[in-house]
C-alpha cells in the first residue's frame, strides 16, 4: 500500500471531514487500522482459516453476523470461538454446510458493509451515565440512584460492542484513557448500542412470537432462538453467546418466560447467590437499575424460581466464567430478545 494511500485512509479515520465543524486529531493505531482495512473484492480469499483473512476482514464479518442478530461475542477483529460458532448457526439458516469455508460469509459481510471502522465522537449525553465515584461494595452501590458506567471507555467499548482491550489496540492506551464528551475515538462500524433510547416499561406478552422458543446450550454457552412452523423442524430465528449458571444451580428443563424487565432492581441476597436459602434482611442489598448492575440493563425472569436471562456489567466474562443459575448474555445481546421471545413464550435449559 503507498504512503498516499495510507495517508487518505488515516485522514479519514481521524478527522471529522465537515467543513463547517471544527475537527479533534485521534490517535489510531495506524499499524492495527491502516494495514487491515482495506481488501480487493476480485482476490477475495477462499478461507478455512481466520489466519488467512485481515483484521479488517474478520471485523467485517463480526459486524454483519452482530447486525443480523447471530452474536459473535466481542468485536475485536478476531474470529474466535463465539464467532465461529455464529458463522455455523448463520450457515444452518441459509442452508451452507461448509463452516470452515468463510468466503461466504465474508462475501455477505462485504456486501452489507464496507468499511469495518469509523471514528466517532463520544457523545455528550454519556456524561449523565458515567459515574467516576460509583462504589463496587454492593452496600454502597444500593445507595446510588443509577448504576452508571463509571469510565467513559466502558461506555463507549459496550455502546460499540467492543471491549476496553480491543478499543486500546483500534487507538491507543492514551487515547482510551483520556476519552470524555466531544473526543473523537475509533470505533468498530456497528450500530451502537444506545442505552438512552432504552424502553423503561415492561416488554408485554405478543401474539405474533407465541411460536417463538429458546433453546440455553450450557454445554456450548450458546441461545437458539427458533420459530416453530408446523414443519418437521423449527427455523432458526437468531443465536446469541452466553453464560450459564454452575452446574450445581442450573436448572434443567422446559420452563417459560414470566417478565422482560428493562433496567432492573437486582436483590443482593449471598445467600441465595450460593443457593442455600435466604439471608437476613440486613445481609439484603437493593442494587439500582443501570449498566453497571450485575444483571445489566434487562431481567427476562423464567418460571424456574429466581432464574433469569439478564444482561452483565462484564462482557467480556461471557463465555468464560459461569453465573450462579442464571444466564448471562452481554447487554447488547440481550435487549435484541424481546424481539424474539416474550412472557409466555418457552425456554428450553439443556
Amino acid at each position: 500500500m503507498s504512503n498516499i494511500v495510507r495517508y487518505i485512509i488515516l485522514f479519514i479515520l481521524t478527522f471529522n471531514l465537515s467543513p463547517a465543524q471544527k475537527v479533534e486529531k485521534v490517535t489510531p493505531n495506524v499499524n492495527y487500522i491502516v494495514s487491515h482495512i482495506l481488501w480487493t473484492p476480485s482476490t477475495k480469499p477462499i478461507s478455512t482459516s481466520p489466519k488467512k483473512l485481515s483484521t479488517g476482514e474478520q471485523m467485517l464479518i463480526q459486524i454483519f453476523l452482530d447486525e443480523h442478530d447471530f452474536g459473535p461475542g466481542i468485536l475485536d477483529g478476531a474470529i474466535g470461538g463465539f464467532t465461529r460458532k455464529a458463522i455455523q448457526a448463520y450457515y444452518d439458516t441459509i442452508g451452507y454446510k461448509s463452516y470452515d469455508d468463510f468466503s461466504v460469509v465474508l462475501e455477505h459481510a462485504f456486501a452489507h458493509k464496507k468499511i469495518p471502522f469509523k471514528t466517532i465522537s463520544v457523545p455528550d449525553m454519556g456524561e449523565g451515565f458515567t459515574n467516576p465515584e460509583l462504589p463496587y461494595k454492593y452496600r454502597l452501590m444500593a445507595e446510588e440512584k443509577k448504576a452508571s458506567y463509571r469510565y467513559y471507555h466502558e461506555f463507549i467499548a459496550e455502546r460499540y460492542h467492543t471491549s476496553e482491550k480491543a478499543l486500546k489496540r483500534m487507538n491507543s492506551t492514551k487515547t482510551v484513557n483520556n476519552l470524555g464528551p466531544g473526543k473523537k475515538v475509533v470505533v468498530p462500524n456497528v450500530t451502537p448500542f444506545k442505552i438512552e433510547t432504552l424502553k423503561t416499561s415492561s416488554n408485554k406478552a405478543d401474539p405474533s412470537l407465541a411460536a417463538n422458543f429458546a433453546i440455553v446450550d450450557t454445554k456450548n454457552k450458546t441461545l437458539h432462538v427458533y420459530r416453530d412452523e408446523g414443519g418437521f423442524s423449527p427455523r432458526m430465528l437468531a443465536f446469541f453467546p452466553i453464560t450459564p449458571g454452575k452446574e450445581d444451580q442450573i436448572r434443567y428443563g422446559e420452563w417459560v418466560v414470566k417478565n422482560s424487565v428493562p433496567n432492573p432492581v437486582w436483590r443482593y441476597d449471598p445467600l441465595v447467590l450460593k443457593g442455600e436459602g435466604r439471608s437476613e434482611e440486613s445481609e439484603v442489598y437493593n442494587v439500582p437499575g443501570g449498566p453497571n448492575n450485575p444483571v445489566g440493563v434487562l431481567w427476562n425472569g423464567l418460571s424456574a424460581r429466581s432464574v433469569g436471562i439478564h444482561g452483565t456489567n462484564q462482557p467480556e466474562t461471557i463465555g468464560r466464567t459461569r453465573s450462579s443459575g442464571c444466564i448471562r448474555m452481554a447487554n447488547w445481546d440481550v435487549v435484541k430478545l424481546p424481539n424474539y421471545i416474550r412472557p409466555g413464550c418457552k425456554v428450553i435449559i439443556k
